[in-house]
């Protein structure tokens, strides 16, 4: 099932810490893919948030295993909960 997300729902959607999939454009053009969830912070190092950026995610990636910055402005489809949800043009 397909439902379609607005962007102001997303960070409320996505602050819970729970596991999902993304995909979004990269700068460069090209689609990106990967399974992440928010609020990690057993790999933190210590120092400042340098991107203070609000449209910018902070997330961990299961797969590369470290974190990683997604634009909320260039997710086109995000698998949360069992459900998929595609971005409202």
């Amino acid at each position: 099932m397909k439902i379609k997300f607005e962007q102001s729902k997303l960070k409320q959607l996505l602050s819970t810490g729970r596991f999902f999939t993304v995909t979004f454009t990269k700068k460069d053009g090209s689609d990106r893919t990967f399974t992440c969830r928010t609020g990690v912070k057993k790999h933190l190092r210590g120092g400042t948030r340098k991107n203070t950026n609000p449209n910018h995610l902070i997330v961990w990636s299961v797969a590369d295993k470290g974190y990683r910055t997604v634009n909320i402005d260039a997710i086109t489809k995000l698998t949360f909960n069992g459900e998929t949800y595609t971005r409202v043009v």
